[in-house]
């Protein structure tokens, strides 16, 4: 899997309330079989190898929209969020291999079998500005939250200009557990 994060964006609420924004290009590529990691591989046959497998190769891009907020009660703290996501797909590639055989000769491989290429390269080549084209075909959401016990959060608090404030620098919870969900959509 691959990431690029592009241009960013967030601004904090005086409430602790946040937005932001985000653009990103996510890629993954999946083999079910050794024998296709070979292909890519030529030095690490010694003998021929009989395999059929599939290879897929697919990059999305996303531009994200952000809300948090918190929600603090004495000794418990919340904070929940959830990004609502467009997303484009950027490339697909899958490669289907039926009765394959690698067989080495010298530093290359010959192969010989039958192969279903399935591609939709959108693009010709990986190009920056096109990530920033919109054009999408789907959406996602993610959510989650944040619990915090703070048995002692008096004690990281201080007072400035006539508001309590807490020490950043330092972890006031006792307990915390987090949840989230993630790439739900199309």
């Amino acid at each position: 899997r691959m990431t690029i994060m592009g241009p960013s964006l967030m601004y904090q609420f005086p409430k602790g309330n946040a937005i932001g924004f985000s653009i990103r290009y996510r890629a993954g590529q999946s083999a079910d079989n050794q024998g296709i990691q070979d292909l890519f591989e030529p030095k690490t046959l010694m003998s021929p190898k009989s395999f059929t497998g599939n290879y897929r190769s697919v990059g999305v891009r996303e531009y994200a929209f952000t809300y948090a907020h918190p929600f603090a009660f004495k000794s418990h703290f919340f904070k929940v969020g959830a990004t609502f996501k467009l997303i484009s797909p950027y490339h697909f590639t899958s490669l289907n291999i039926f009765n394959g055989v690698i067989n080495p000769r010298g530093e290359v491989n010959e192969f010989s079998g039958d192969i279903q290429v399935i591609t939709n390269d959108l693009k010709s080549s990986f190009n920056w500005v096109d990530l920033l084209k919109p054009a999408f075909n789907g959406s996602g959401i993610d959510f989650g939250f944040v619990y915090e016990f703070r048995p002692k959060y008096q004690d990281y608090e201080y007072m400035m200009d006539g508001k309590a404030r807490y020490d950043p620098n330092k972890n006031k919870y006792r307990l915390k557990v987090a949840f989230s969900v993630v790439d739900l959509g199309s």
